[in-house]
């Protein structure tokens, strides 16, 4: 395949972080990141606001060099053409938003928009773990969970919402989700999902336990990094949290993985930080769930790009053979 070429400012807008930088497609090289948090209580003005106040550092870096276009990753639904933002499940005041013609008015330059998890997925099929397999299943398992899912180097949208992996049901009537649903895997498996599983049984640990420990008996204090130091630990409540987690993440996976039987299936997002904790509670369920004659040729790996996937992709966007 004939390498991309030019140079494309990026950005991630995310439910926990905002992010930004130049990607050079031909070398694969990613230059002048920055990144903050999101100003979630500032809605969707507030972000935008921190991504122009990085775009200005970044360009100011660049030194003048030639832009060619810019590559946006949002962490919510989007319009099956790329034009308008659906919602975002974390960040107020983003519904049906027209950010690639906001930002486009902004920068002079054309703007090209995809979900998170499809750019993602993109990303990594093209510059990782992917390897420009002929399909691929991404799970970006980070503050939320989606999936993007490549076939042929295309981005598979179906009527556009393809890809809304962490809004498979594991339990009926179970736990609510940021969607509004019941029983999302969202609510069980991802960053959110385990950190508020872990506040409610938070009242019954003991005050030795690892996780207490770690946040100075604040429950607020909680997050899945600490979780996770907990469980390496040796806090049994939460290693128990983290298996049931990872049980259901490979119960979806599984479905997934006997409808589509795709070559390669990627693991990424914020949790993928934990890989030897993930594998090690998440190969057993596989096994356990996936049949036989499909698990002869399952090849599961981790993202290997430092949760900048979503960049690259946003990148390649400006490249039409991929869009």
């Amino acid at each position: 395949m004939n390498k991309p070429q030019g140079k494309v400012l990026t950005f991630d807008f995310g439910g926990t972080k905002l992010a930004g930088a130049i990607v050079n497609k031909a070398t694969g090289e990613i230059n002048h990141y920055r990144r903050k948090q999101t100003p979630k209580s500032m809605g969707s003005q507030g972000s935008l606001d921190v991504i122009y106040a990085l775009s200005d550092e970044i360009l100011k870096l660049n030194n003048g060099n030639e832009i060619q276009a810019i590559g946006i990753s949002f962490g919510g639904p989007i319009t099956r053409d790329g034009q308008m933002i659906i919602k975002s499940q974390h960040v107020e005041g983003w519904d049906y938003f027209p950010l690639p013609e906001v930002l486009s008015k902004h920068f002079g330059l054309p703007v090209y928009m995809e979900n998170d998890a499809n750019a993602a997925a993109l990303g990594e099929w093209f510059y990782g773990a992917g390897e420009q397999c002929e399909s691929l299943f991404y799970a970006q398992v980070s503050t939320g969970i989606g999936s993007g899912i490549i076939i042929n180097g295309k981005i598979y949208r179906g009527m556009g919402l393809a890809g809304e992996f962490g809004h498979l049901t594991i339990e009926d009537d179970g736990l609510e989700c940021a969607c509004g649903k019941l029983g999302c895997l969202e609510s069980y498996s991802s960053g959110w999902g385990i950190a508020s599983r872990a506040r409610k049984i938070y009242p019954q640990m003991a005050e030795e336990s690892p996780l207490r420990q770690l946040t100075l008996g604040r429950p607020e204090n909680i997050t899945t990094e600490l979780i996770f130091e907990a469980y390496r630990q040796g806090d049994e409540k939460m290693r128990a949290l983290v298996r049931s987690a990872m049980a259901s993440l490979a119960r979806c996976l599984a479905d997934t993985v006997c409808i589509l039987d795709p070559e390669r299936v990627v693991i990424g997002g914020g949790i993928a930080k934990s890989k030897e904790i993930i594998e090690a509670e998440i190969m057993p369920y596989l096994e356990k769930y996936i049949p036989k004659f499909i698990r002869s040729h399952f090849d599961l790996r981790f993202s290997v790009m430092g949760g900048q996937e979503t960049l690259f992709g946003a990148a390649l966007l400006s490249e039409e053979k991929f869009r």
